[in-house]
């Protein structure tokens, strides 16, 4: 155990700088949803970053097997858009940040370019934790390697019959969700690292936003039970909070 410690304070607590530059970092995933209510269509996901690569700053960073681009970069900021486990799910992954407002900025932008695209193909980015038409998607994963193996990995629960596995092992496919990376000091990791777990209740429920549509789970908060009740929560550290 001394040597597990001692491995684990190089490889994370001693590169942390005394007094970093603080920056933040943001990753934000949306549903593509189609306004009629049937399944999104995803060869117009697809299209769409052909769309933003053909005609804006960007360039493509990742392709599927199919040769559809599937990661950009904004060549100006850095920001990422790519798909997320699915082609029904766009993330946006800033670049880091000195502010929050700045993120926020660059959004807007991005959204004042993509919504009207999707609309006027009667499909949008609505912010939603669940995709609502989720049960009518395509929902197999995006062709590259990384996508393929979690998928297959989730598949994994349907052989274990074992009733601590929901139904839904392709969870990963409708689900979306939010990060925050937070530069810290080694004085301040600690009380940061405390400070969340005390507010990591409170923020559920305020922002609880992911009903699972059309199914009897009566819950605002369906993401926590998608993965606390699949493979993923097999490993007890993978879910609930810090000791």
């Amino acid at each position: 155990m001394t040597i597990a410690k001692e491995l684990l304070k190089q490889r994370y607590y001693e590169p942390i700088k005394e007094q970093p530059e603080l920056f933040v970092g943001i990753e934000l995933e949306y549903p593509v949803v189609n306004l009629s209510a049937n399944a999104t269509d995803v060869s117009l996901t697809k299209q769409l970053l052909v769309y933003l690569l053909d005609n804006f700053d960007f360039q493509a960073d990742k392709y599927d097997s199919d040769n559809n681009p599937i990661q950009l970069i904004d060549k100006a900021s850095g920001d990422m858009i790519l798909f997320e486990v699915s082609y029904n799910t766009i993330e946006f992954a800033f670049a880091k940040a000195e502010r929050i407002s700045e993120v926020e900025e660059r959004l807007d932008t991005y959204l004042s370019i993509i919504q009207p695209y999707l609309q006027n193909h009667n499909h949008e980015l609505q912010g939603w934790g669940v995709n609502p038409n989720w049960a009518k998607n395509d929902n197999r994963p995006v062709k590259s390697p990384r996508y393929e193996m979690l998928m297959d990995f989730l598949e994994l629960s349907r052989a274990k019959n074992d009733p601590f596995f929901h139904d839904y092992p392709e969870y990963g496919s409708f689900i979306c969700g939010s990060q925050v990376q937070l530069d810290v000091s080694k004085t301040s990791y600690l009380r940061v690292l405390n400070a969340f777990n005390q507010i990591e209740g409170p923020k559920a429920v305020l922002l609880a936003n992911s009903e699972f549509w059309g199914s009897d789970w009566d819950l605002a908060l369906s993401r926590d039970v998608f993965w606390e009740n699949s493979m993923h929560g097999v490993f007890e550290e993978n879910a609930g909070v810090f000791p």
